[in-house]
Parts: C-alpha cells; sequence; structure tokens
C-alpha cells in the first residue's frame, strides 16, 4: 500500500534480531548499512557497441555501529570470539502502524572487522563491525540476484 503524505518508516520502525538476542532485537544499534553488487561486463564483437553481456561475482557486505555496551552483550553470545562465530543471519524487520511487516534479511553473514574509538568529550562509546554477507540478501523473500 503506498500512502501519500502519510508517515513514512524511520529508525523508530526497525528491529534487528541476530541470534540468540531478545526477541525485541539489539537494542544499542546506532546504524547498519550494507550494500551488493553484481559484476557485469560488456562483450564486444563486430563494431564498437556490446554485442551482450557476461556476468561475474556477486558481493555483499556491512557494517553496523553498537554502543560499547551493545557489545559486550554480543560478545558473551560468542563464546569463541566475534571472528570466530559461525556464518549468522541478521533480520531487519519493518513496521507501520495499519500496514504489514516488511523484513531484511542478510543471510549467512560473518564478522571481518571490529573498530574501537574513544575521544575526550565522548556522550557515548561505540563499537563499529564490519561484515560479509556469503549467501544473499532478500527484501520481504525476494533478491536481488536470484536464479544467478
Amino acid at each position: 500500500m503506498i500512502t501519500i503524505n502519510g508517515k513514512m518508516y524511520d529508525w523508530a520502525d526497525l528491529t534487528i534480531i541476530y541470534p540468540g538476542s531478545v526477541p525485541t532485537g539489539i537494542i544499542g544499534v546506532g546504524s547498519i548499512d550494507w550494500n551488493e553488487e553484481q559484476e557485469v561486463e560488456p562483450i564486444y564483437g563486430a563494431g564498437n557497441k556490446p554485442i551482450g553481456f557476461g556476468t561475474g561475482n556477486w558481493k555483499a557486505e556491512g557494517k553496523m555501529t553498537i554502543t560499547l555496551e551493545a557489545y559486550s552483550q554480543l560478545n558473551l553470545l560468542t563464546k569463541n570470539g566475534i571472528f570466530n562465530a559461525s556464518p549468522f543471519n541478521i533480520v531487519l524487520v519493518f513496521a507501520n502502524e495499519f500496514e504489514p511487516l516488511h523484513s531484511v534479511k542478510l543471510i549467512g553473514c560473518k564478522w571481518t572487522k571490529k573498530s574501537n574509538k574513544a575521544s575526550q568529550g565522548d556522550k557515548k562509546m561505540e563499537v563499529e563491525l564490519d561484515f560479509v554477507i556469503l549467501e544473499d540478501i532478500k527484501h520481504d523473500s525476494v533478491s536481488a540476484s536470484e536464479g544467478e
């Protein structure tokens, strides 16, 4: 349903669910972003225009910023350290009043980098976690690369 001049999704409508987290999701997430790309290369023959194309590898990755307190909770869920954790799914659920739920599933994630920073005057401590997505990204169960 498309609404005009209605409430749009915002950060408050988002719940991030991580394996072992409470049903309300990871509370201390300040941001999450993800991207995916598909290599496409033009194939040339006679003339100077492509006669077709070839596809290469699909690639996806993301980044999450969480509070130090949330990282401490996450760390307790991964007993052998976050880099040794098995691949996991991150599920993001969007909800607006009187509308169906929408979800984004980041499937087969693996942590790849952890960054910390503290500065004088900071009001909060945050941890930035990078991850690679090994399997797929599904928006409402639809994959951008399905069939490849």
